[in-house]
């Protein structure tokens, strides 16, 4: 523990965007805890956390414009352009299958580069393959190629953003505020809905889109010049409330880091100034790091395969409700189309509630991500397994039975892919170890058009939701060696 606060500080020292004097007093250099700082600097991080939180909650919601919109432009593209329903579902299997791909890219970036500056490059990356769609003559080439393109750019958003909550947030905060963070996901596709549908009333399929595309410009804008990265870009420590025992494994004191052991003695000495100087920022996280970066560091690590391979299974569970819900209550429940659409929402409007409640519960009762995630998904495989029953026994019971699969879904979905990625990469491997969870569970998500087909045609929409609740349980077993250990949150 010593180590880790003696170097820490000197890393605060030595970083250019504090600009603290050379001769700071003893008190100043010895604040090693966020709780130590005076009142004006606790409301200024509190504002600026929250700040950086509404501005990658509006940029991620901004994603989905340029994304989840070319659901209501297919019944253009099909009529107007002549693309064939097989056309039209290649595109989406391309755009995800690109997806899940750029996911371990991005979070590398968003390590190396920074979350702003990786943000910002996917949603002009973006913005720009829909303005090309839009203005062509006839798009049919250009929609194949550049919506693949498309899903690489989205792609930055996720990891991104956890980056930036990661740096922001502590981790006794983390499951809260990741949790209502991604209650953006909900808001950002019933917000593309109603935009994309008005724009098509007047400027029909390549409004759809235009328009996002250059409102997603603007938010491009705003978070280059309203996000910062981290508190050291305005002159404050990082979120590090959480200590970490030190013992003879780690990278800091291990068999194999001698000449950090000399030094670490060393700084205990009366005569630390020329040590101290030559300690930097980049050296100290480099042997934080092992000296490797964070993406190779990431995936050595087991926990982010574990997590990644469990989350395989409960993304494929949610994209195939978001994608086969409005058709499964339209076809066998009987509702009208408009009816099935609206009722469908209930998902997400259960996954809201259960984000804000579960993650606040989570801070406080249960900071173990892996055994907090498998009791949710033990409650969605429940969940799923009844809900064929209540669908059927009126439209209350059946809206009641989604909001229940989506408040049991949406909570564990975020503790894997979100608060256990920070815990386990730490402040500097957030976004790569991010970016593998969910580029493993965006591969379920490729899957589900095959798999609700496959199942449906054979054996009918009930068998689909057993399956799913079977699948689920996977992803418990999966977790298992994880749940049932003590959770460790990464030093950083």
């Amino acid at each position: 523990k010593a180590t880790v606060s003696v170097l820490y500080w000197q890393m605060a020292i030595n970083s250019p965007s504090l600009k603290w004097s050379e001769h700071m007093k003893p008190s100043v250099l010895n604040r090693g805890h966020l709780g130590d700082e005076d009142e004006v600097e606790r409301e200024e991080r509190w504002r600026l956390k929250w700040k950086s939180f509404a501005i990658v909650y509006i940029a991620y919601t901004g994603y989905h414009f340029t994304r989840n919109n070319i659901s209501a432009a297919k019944m253009g593209l099909k009529s107007d352009v002549g693309l064939t329903l097989g056309e039209l579902g290649s595109v989406d299997t391309s755009f995800l299958t690109m997806y899940a791909m750029g996911q371990f890219i991005s979070g590398a970036m968003a390590d190396t580069w920074g979350p702003r500056a990786t943000m910002m490059t996917g949603m002009i990356g973006s913005a720009a393959c829909n303005l090309i769609i839009g203005l062509a003559d006839n798009p049919s080439l250009e929609l194949k190629v550049l919506w693949a393109l498309n899903g690489i750019f989205q792609a930055t958003g996720w990891a991104c953003s956890l980056k930036v909550l990661s740096n922001w947030f502590p981790e006794s905060e983390r499951a809260f505020a990741v949790g209502a963070w991604c209650t953006n996901s909900s808001v950002g596709s019933i917000a593309t809905a109603f935009l994309a549908g008005t724009i098509m009333s007047f400027f029909a399929w390549r409004g759809a889109f235009i328009i996002p595309a250059l409102l997603v410009l603007g938010l491009a804008v705003v978070v280059y010049f309203g996000l910062y990265n981290d508190p050291e870009e305005v002159g404050m420590r990082h979120t590090c409330d959480t200590e970490v025992p030190i013992d003879e494994e780690s990278p800091l004191l291990g068999s194999g880091s001698t000449g950090v052991k000399r030094m670490y003695l060393s700084l205990l000495t009366p005569d630390t100034t020329p040590l101290l100087t030559d300690v930097t920022v980049d050296s100290v996280r480099s042997l934080m790091n092992g000296g490797e970066a964070p993406l190779i560091s990431m995936l050595k690590e087991p926990r982010v395969w574990i997590m990644g391979c469990g989350y395989f299974f409960v993304k494929l569970v949610r994209y195939s409700m978001w994608f086969w819900m409005p058709m499964y209550l339209h076809t066998v429940q009987g509702y009208s189309v408009q009816a099935a659409t609206f009722a469908g929402s209930a998902f997400d409007i259960g996954g809201v509630i259960g984000l804000l409640i579960v993650g606040k519960a989570c801070d406080k009762y249960m900071p173990h991500r892996a055994r907090a995630a498998s009791l949710g998904l033990l409650c969605l495989s429940g969940a799923l397994m009844i809900f064929p029953t209540l669908a059927a026994m009126s439209p209350t019971m059946c809206v009641a039975g989604l909001m229940l699969c989506g408040l049991t879904l949406y909570a564990p979905d975020c503790i894997v892919a979100g608060a256990s990625a920070q815990d386990i990469g730490g402040l500097e491997g957030t976004a790569s170890a991010a970016g593998i969870i969910n580029g493993l569970g965006s591969i379920g998500a490729c899957f589900q058009g095959f798999v609700v087909s496959f199942i449906v045609t054979l054996y009918g929409w009930d068998k689909l939701f057993y399956f799913f609740s079977v699948s689920v349980l996977f992803a418990v077993v999966i977790m298992a060696p994880l749940s049932l250990k003590p959770w460790v949150v990464r030093s950083s």
